[in-house]
């Protein structure tokens, strides 16, 4: 005989994913479904329920022996999403034993000076970790499960190879921290590295995105972000004190990995630097928001949106790939890969080499990508005139 086919699907209801189960009248099916918790739709016809990792489980295990489960258009979902990270509402309760592993582990990568962008992403994925096996006591957790939670949790929900890694390596340093004696995580399943191209933008589309800036911030950012290929987190971490117009650099402090490092200011940056600030009198963060407060990647980002379809720039532009950007055109221009590599804040995983370290003189001299650009001010620009400049740097 054969089996009754259900079609699992996915739809947002009051914000929240859910997923939906469509098939032929069968009663003994519908209380099967009611029984275990889904909820009938009459206008859509379909049961449903929230989608987080134990419904998506025990869904399959209550189902799949006497029917034939169509699984395809529920994992297109996840894929035409291009997850990133795990969605809050997948993220199940811990209990009183889970909250304590959690807390305790907070305080140990705390501890350890992990910054707080590393803290939250471990903690996000030992958070669902835990929860996922929340009847057990995580010490008694062997290789073997957390390889089933690997495929059954992180590969059949189509999560990338970048974020399965991320949960593989929290899994670990969670077990180093705990020392379960079950887990040998050297053994733990871990994917290798994709090699990817970097999406970049051209010189000309760059020149572009700036000249369109029509607002002073904007387009201060656009060009801090080009010559100095830093971070969105340095970005909006600098601070007025940050730019030292004597040496000819701008201070990175506490960047990645909690190290400190110096860019070039570049000659044009500085110029622009100034008009910016004679505008808007920044007091503390080079960038504020409303209130002085601390500017946000959102607005970043919005801003970058903005400048690129103004420009006709179809592909997405992040700060990142301005990152990318600065690094390809220094290559391009013959500046050196350790310097680059020093510039950049890189550290290498697969080499002991220590990075030479650019030099106050040699950061002077280095050729820079916004030489290349002539930038023509907006007639809502403040004019930079040196005899009247009282900026701090």
């Amino acid at each position: 005989m054969k089996k009754k086919e259900i079609t699992f699907d996915e739809i947002k209801i009051n914000g929240e994913y859910h997923i939906t189960l469509k098939f032929d009248y069968d009663k003994e099916l519908g209380q099967l479904l009611a029984k275990y918790g889904c909820e009938y739709s009459a206008t859509r016809t379909n049961y449903h329920i929230v989608n987080t990792a134990s419904n998506y489980i025990n869904l399959i295990k209550l189902l799949e022996k006497s029917y034939l489960l169509n699984l395809y258009k529920l994992q297109q979902r996840y894929l035409e999403r291009k997850i990133n990270k795990a969605p809050r509402q997948d993220i199940m309760e811990l209990n009183s034993m889970g909250k304590d592993w959690y807390n305790r582990f907070e305080l140990y990568l705390s501890s350890k000076r992990y910054s707080d962008q590393t803290i939250k992403s471990y903690l996000g994925a030992v958070k669902q970790f835990l929860a996922y096996f929340s009847d057990r006591d995580p010490l008694d957790i062997g290789n073997e499960e957390v390889n089933m939670y690997n495929h059954d949790y992180i590969v059949a929900k189509g999560y990338s190879v970048s974020v399965q890694r991320q949960f593989i390596s929290s899994i670990k340093l969670f077990f180093n921290y705990a020392n379960g004696e079950q887990m040998i995580v050297e053994d733990l399943i871990f994917p290798k590295k994709q090699l990817l191209l970097p999406k970049l933008l051209s010189v000309n589309e760059i020149r572009k995105m700036i000249e369109v800036s029509v607002n002073l911030k904007h387009k201060t950012i656009l060009m801090v972000l080009y010559s100095t290929g830093i971070r969105m987190a340095e970005l909006l971490n600098l601070q007025v004190r940050d730019i030292d117009s004597n040496q000819n650099v701008i201070h990175i402090r506490k960047g990645k990995g909690s190290k400190d490092r110096n860019v070039q200011l570049n000659i044009n940056l500085l110029r622009q630097l100034r008009i910016y600030y004679l505008a808007y009198k920044p007091k503390l963060y080079l960038f504020e928001g409303a209130g002085g407060q601390q500017y946000s990647s959102a607005s970043v980002n919005a801003t970058l949106k903005k400048s690129a379809s103004r420009a006709g720039v179809k592909n997405k532009v992040s700060a990142h790939v301005i990152r990318h950007s600065y690094a390809t055109h220094m290559m391009d221009k013959g500046v050196g890969i350790r310097y680059i590599q020093e510039l950049l804040g890189h550290s290498s995983s697969k080499t002991t080499e220590i990075y030479t370290h650019v030099s106050q003189r040699s950061m002077k001299d280095l050729s820079n990508p916004l030489d290349d650009l002539t930038i023509f001010a907006s007639e809502t620009e403040v004019k930079y005139d040196k005899d009247k400049d009282n900026t701090t740097f």
